[in-house]
């Protein structure tokens, strides 16, 4: 077993796994054991010097950014909260619904909401249940909500948590299908659909 592992090696590796079109962006410790040929304490210690020469930067519990990768916010978010999807505002400004682009990256989990800083910038996990992880597409492993449901979950969300819905003044509603819209909303409270039905009656007049 190796029990030295030269900065140059690393730089050398991190490169070449950074070239490939995936997974060279966002490494784990398995996979960078295997990569080394290193293990356990001795990995751990060139990670740490790895780390200290701005080559890697540990992410999450295992999960380390390769600097010589291109990776995108929305792909860590993937990784970090799993199972999510980008939805709420950063979905809505993303599809134009909305045109004020949000400072920090919001996604939908099933899991235990929470705020995590990184290098490529900060995500907001939201908690949904289970029947209301939905409504969502994929591309190129970015799993994004659909505008009517991203919408919806925005309403929930802040309902809830604020006690209020959101200012909808800036919405395009030209941009949202009325009819997805009450599909998706049938999983959502009945205050919710009522709301919807005002808001968008208004705006058909």
């Amino acid at each position: 077993m190796k029990q030295y592992f030269t900065i140059d090696r690393w730089v050398e590796i991190l490169r070449k796994v950074g070239s490939e079109e995936k997974g060279g962006g966002l490494l784990s410790f398995v996979v960078l054991s295997k990569l080394s040929g290193l293990e356990n304490f001795t990995l751990r210690k060139a990670l740490i010097r790895a780390e200290e020469k701005g080559l890697l930067e540990r992410v999450g519990s295992g999960l380390y950014l390769n600097k010589f990768a291109r990776l995108t916010l929305e792909e860590l978010a993937m990784a970090l909260g799993k199972p999510c999807y980008v939805s709420f505002e950063s979905a809505l400004s993303h599809y134009g619904i909305i045109s004020q682009e949000p400072l920090v990256l919001t996604c939908a989990t099933t899991g235990k909401p929470y705020r995590k800083s990184t290098p490529l910038g900060e995500i907001a996990f939201r908690h949904i249940i289970n029947k209301r992880f939905c409504g969502y597409i994929e591309n190129n492993g970015v799993l994004r909500a659909e505008p009517e449901k991203a919408l919806l979950d925005l309403l929930y969300w802040s309902s809830k948590i604020r006690g209020r819905f959101p200012d909808l003044d800036e919405v395009s509603w030209k941009e949202l299908k009325k009819k997805k819209l009450f599909f998706y909303a049938k999983r959502f409270p009945l205050n919710i659909q009522k709301f919807l039905k005002e808001v968008t009656g208004s705006h058909e007049r």
